[in-house]
């Protein structure tokens, strides 16, 4: 009925790994593997935990909540936006359906109300 009925918002993953590196006294700054790329479940390295800490955990985040809304809401798509939204898809559970990756959707956003204000 093309209405937003609500949703969750969180931390990207690079938001993630920033906060790691930035609130904590010596954790390195990592760069985000290619999507798709294989990420240890379990690091036996500084860097190979934060990397499954952080992909493994914002996975498993998203499963669960994707999954409660679906039980609540069945047939409910799934839309991921943001940067790290092609990342973070291929690591989701089969189960969750039908899930859209719009990357810049608040871009879109964005141009549609300065397009609708523009029109006026």
């Amino acid at each position: 009925d093309n209405t937003y009925h609500g949703g969750s918002i969180g931390p990207g993953l690079q938001m993630r790994l920033r906060a790691l590196h930035a609130f904590t006294g010596r954790l390195p700054l990592l760069e985000l593997p290619a999507p798709g790329a294989s990420v240890q479940l379990i690091g036996d390295s500084t860097a190979s935990s934060l990397l499954s800490g952080v992909l493994h955990g914002a996975a498993a985040e998203v499963n669960g909540l994707a999954a409660e809304y679906q039980r609540r809401y069945p047939g409910l798509g799934l839309v991921l936006t943001g940067g790290d939204a092609p990342q973070l898809r291929p690591r989701l559970a089969p189960a969750l359906g039908l899930i859209f990756v719009v990357p810049e959707l608040v871009l879109i956003g964005l141009d549609r109300i300065l397009r609708y204000n523009v029109d006026r």
